[in-house]
């Protein structure tokens, strides 16, 4: 029996919002793949914390941390590398375009606990992300597969809503008919940038989001290549990428017309996962 640990991360621009996460095992995570990161992309020298893509390209993070844009670049490259290499790791990456959120389904909502607030992507995104990463993983690994942790990169009071709708997810699967998928939910972990993990999500985020508006040069479109080609060439690696088009985004939206309670007050099956904690 394997536990795994999805880690997702949220990226975005005027466009678009991007949510994208790995799942694997825990001792890949902990294992071969923290080795590898540590080695090749942290260590150096010269030695930085963590990767962030936004960061790691912005001049006055890498004066502070003393990198050359060139060894900035080479970092980017050994991360690829790595989960280029790695097995065992399942990417989902979900996308909706912004003006279509804002038109159709933003909307105040009132978090258990919390004051009345704005009904973020964040929250349906990682919703989706959830149930794909427990589809994927129960398809492929069948009764070896114990629960899926959910951990992500902290956002202040985003991350602390979505403990609430990761409370959910149980109650929304015995709601769609995949009762099965229920007892595979883990835990939630609201985790720093300097988690390895958390590192791989921004990493397939970011990059997801810029395949997506082409600005991506050569050696961005390599990097990308790395991270969702599988074995053999032009061969996708085991995974999904999805988008909410505005179809969907409708019939979400008379749902919750219908069911502002479910907005509201979203179901909390698991009393550790408390928004109030």
């Amino acid at each position: 029996m394997a536990v795994f640990v999805c880690a997702t991360d949220e990226s975005a621009d005027d466009t678009h919002f991007f949510y994208a996460g790995w799942a694997a095992p825990v001792d890949i995570w902990d294992g071969c793949f923290a080795q590898a990161w540590n080695e090749r992309v942290l260590n150096g020298p010269p030695q930085i914390p963590y990767l962030h893509m936004t960061e790691i390209r912005d001049w006055n993070w890498q004066e502070r941390y003393g990198l050359t844009p060139w060894q900035a670049s080479a970092r980017i490259d050994a991360a690829a590398d790595v989960l280029r290499s790695t097995g065992g790791l399942t990417p989902v990456v979900w996308s909706v375009r912004r003006k279509e959120w804002d038109d159709i389904l933003r909307q105040p909502f009132t978090p258990r606990y919390g004051q009345r607030t704005s009904f973020e992507p964040d929250y349906l995104m990682f919703l989706y992300v959830a149930y794909m990463q427990l589809d994927w993983l129960h398809v492929r690994y069948g009764d070896q597969l114990e629960k899926v942790d959910f951990w992500v990169e902290e956002n202040g009071s985003i991350t602390r809503h979505m403990r609430g709708f990761h409370g959910s997810i149980k109650h929304g699967l015995k709601y769609i008919a995949r009762a099965h998928l229920a007892p595979l939910v883990g835990t939630f972990l609201p985790v720093p940038k300097e988690r390895i993990p958390a590192q791989a999500a921004d990493m397939l985020a970011w990059h997801a989001r810029n395949h997506q508006r082409e600005a991506l040069d050569r050696v961005g479109r390599i990097r990308y290549a790395k991270l969702v080609v599988g074995g053999s060439p032009n061969r996708y690696r085991y995974g999904a990428s999805m988008g909410l088009n505005a179809d969907i985004l409708r019939k979400l939206a008379r749902l919750f017309a219908e069911n502002p309670d479910a907005l509201n007050r979203p179901p909390d099956d698991d009393p550790g996962n408390d928004m109030a904690s």
